[in-house]
């Protein structure tokens, strides 16, 4: 029951912090222009720009998308004996995420000049080795972590596979700090790729080996 009324109250905190936003918006309505630029091309350019209301409004999508999360996580059958750092760390991503984005996007619309591909950068590079640490805790469940056949049907795939991202994320997190502060994006692509191929590929091969 004590957990149960914990996890309730991180649902509820979690979803009213990413409400910030959309609070922060409001706060600085009259000091922010008509339009403003929601969206950046690849060289950190504002591409596309929305009216003052559907700026601020669309901030409700963080809330909402918290609870899908939240709700998702907590239903899962396998969580059942509760991956409890990692449900925290899913927790928390969203009004990370939720901050930081509002403060880039309005400070460039009070032409605090924000370099948003630097910006990205540091988040995303900050989150992957915040993640990075996690991984080797997360047990095997359908919601969170590396969800292939072969590791959903075999726990020791699991438990290595995770082992193995983990390095593999705070590497990866590692690169998108050198590519933010040395002005190299190719270098966040590398990073991305790695994360996103090496562990299922490490994965697969353990599976042939073991099926072998």
């Amino acid at each position: 029951m004590d957990r149960i009324k914990e996890e309730r109250k991180t649902i509820i905190i979690t979803t009213l912090l990413s409400l910030f936003p959309l609070i922060l918006g409001l706060i600085l309505w009259n000091r922010l222009p008509d339009q403003i630029a929601m969206h950046y091309d690849i060289s950190g350019t504002a591409d596309s720009y929305y009216s003052k209301p559907v700026a601020v409004l669309f901030n409700l999508i963080f809330p909402a998308v918290q609870l899908i999360c939240a709700f998702g996580t907590m239903s899962d059958p396998k969580n059942s004996d509760k991956n409890d750092k990692v449900i925290n760390l899913v927790m928390w991503i969203i009004p990370l995420i939720a901050a930081f984005t509002s403060i880039v996007i309005y400070g460039n619309a009070l032409n605090m000049n924000i370099d948003v591909r630097v910006s990205i950068m540091i988040l995303v590079g900050f989150v992957f080795i915040v993640i990075g640490n996690y991984l080797p805790k997360c047990r095997q469940n359908y919601t969170i972590g590396i969800k292939v056949p072969w590791t959903l049907n075999d726990q020791e795939n699991w438990d290595k596979t995770h082992r193995f991202a983990g390095y593999v994320f705070v590497i990866g997190g590692i690169l998108m700090f050198i590519s933010a502060f040395i002005g190299n994006y190719y270098i966040s692509i590398i990073g991305i790729i790695i994360i996103s191929i090496l562990p299922i590929g490490y994965s697969y091969l353990l599976y042939i080996r073991k099926k072998a």
